[in-house]
């Protein structure tokens, strides 16, 4: 018997860790280098702002479909799953407050989304709800679908 492994295994196997080791030194660049990348970063924004305006919606709207599915992809309260109606509530209320607390300047979009991201989906304080019920609860203190 040969104790040698499958070629095509042994390839797979070593790109896998190739890949690794590769993750593991960007993420060790990144950390020493953090200052003159976060320089070059800004500086090619400036140039480039429409190729940053483009990407930048395109990585925000690819997390909120990331943290939609994470909170069921419907309105917790009438079932509305339109993604364009959809939006995330913070069910304790204290929003505004609590996004000016994350961004320093109380906007939401990807800052709010990448919160909600590294902080594991909190489900205990908030929730998915459609636009409609979401201001109904804001004006009128609760949703007119609880009365039905």
């Amino acid at each position: 018997m040969n104790a040698r492994p499958n070629r095509s295994e042994y390839f797979r196997n070593y790109r896998k860790r190739k890949i690794r080791e590769r993750r593991e030194y960007q993420h060790e660049y990144r950390k020493r280098n953090k200052q003159r990348l976060n320089e070059y970063t800004k500086a090619w924004q400036k140039r480039n702002p429409e190729k940053h305006k483009v990407h930048y919606m395109r990585t925000t709207q690819t997390l909120k479909r990331k943290i939609f599915d994470a909170y069921g992809n419907k309105c917790a309260c009438c079932g509305e799953n339109t993604y364009e109606f959809l939006a995330v509530d913070h069910i304790h209320g204290g929003g505004n407050q609590h996004r000016k607390k994350i961004t320093g300047r109380g906007g939401g979009g990807g800052a709010f989304y990448r919160w909600l991201r590294n902080n594991g989906f909190p489900k205990d304080d908030f929730r998915l709800l459609c636009h409609n019920c979401n201001l109904a609860r804001a004006f009128y203190g609760k949703c007119p679908h609880e009365n039905v």
